[in-house]
């Protein structure tokens, strides 16, 4: 991965590297510290104590950066402009070279966790960098001035561009979320299943899957899951989703899983296009 773009961290609300620089260096007998997210550290010793102190100042919490990128337009969108979105984005903005922008190369889709996702939120649109898709959300985000979707444009009129170190990875409780967008869950193949099972059949076939998508979510962010996942869903219905021309099931409901998911972060199928997106429940 390559590091964040410096000019980016100035959008940061949650980081101060500083604090945990200046912590774990003193405890080896070095000094460090200055800005909170651009500092350095005298390490005289073992550069292994150095690097337990900081995951002790962390709690040993693996955490992962996200810039999250909203916009206020001057009439508010409809979640069924979700695909409109994606498309103008890469229409505009899309090159070659920013496979994490659409998910294809020339030999066709890759599979991956998609490291940019487009969602409308609330009459917002909402675009989501991971990883490696921060810098290249940050290359165009000043320069979106308006929506065009589907020959219908929106001034783009506020909004604002964070970057935040979410925590991400196996937790020590069950942590209960909801979905905000359809969740898409099922291939042909497991659909053909799911309708032949009885209510507590289905919720069981779910609660396996949402454990893959969870575990394949990790894979593809490069955190590896040591622990077993558990997952129960607490209610859930499914709907008709229709997206060009193609009809799928989809899912709305609440379920807990013993893993951290940061807000907005979608899973399953179809989640660069804003399906699958989880938010916390207190």
């Amino acid at each position: 991965m390559k590091p964040i773009c410096p000019r980016l961290l100035c959008f940061a609300d949650n980081v101060n590297l500083a604090k945990a620089i200046k912590y774990a260096s003193e405890k080896v007998n070095g000094s460090g510290g200055r800005h909170k997210f651009a500092c350095g550290a005298y390490i005289p010793n073992n550069k292994r104590e150095f690097i337990k102190y900081l995951k002790l100042f962390y709690g040993d919490i693996v955490q992962i950066p996200l810039l999250i990128v909203r916009l206020k337009t001057d009439k508010p969108l409809k979640k069924s402009q979700t695909p409109f979105l994606r498309g103008y984005i890469l229409n505009i903005f899309g090159k070659e070279n920013y496979v994490e922008l659409h998910n294809h190369s020339g030999n066709g889709f890759v599979y991956t966790y998609p490291k940019i996702q487009y969602k409308i939120i609330s009459g917002d649109a909402v675009l989501i960098g991971i990883k490696e898709g921060i810098n290249i959300l940050g290359e165009i985000i000043l320069d979106i001035r308006e929506l065009n979707l589907k020959g219908e444009v929106y001034k783009v009129v506020n909004g604002y561009a964070k970057v935040k170190f979410e925590e991400f990875g196996v937790a020590d409780e069950m942590i209960k979320y909801k979905f905000i967008s359809p969740w898409i869950a099922l291939n042909e193949k497991n659909y053909l299943k799911y309708k032949e099972l009885d209510d507590e059949g289905k919720k069981e076939l779910l609660e396996r899957i949402l454990v893959g998508n969870v575990l394949s979510m990790s894979k593809y962010l490069n955190y590896t899951v040591e622990e077993k996942l558990k997952a129960e869903f607490l209610k859930f219905n499914d709907l008709v989703v229709k997206y060009k021309g193609n009809k799928f099931i989809g899912f709305f409901g609440e379920f807990l899983i013993n893993f951290n998911i940061p807000n907005y972060l979608g899973i399953g199928r179809k989640v660069s296009k804003g399906f699958g997106s989880v938010v916390r429940i207190p």
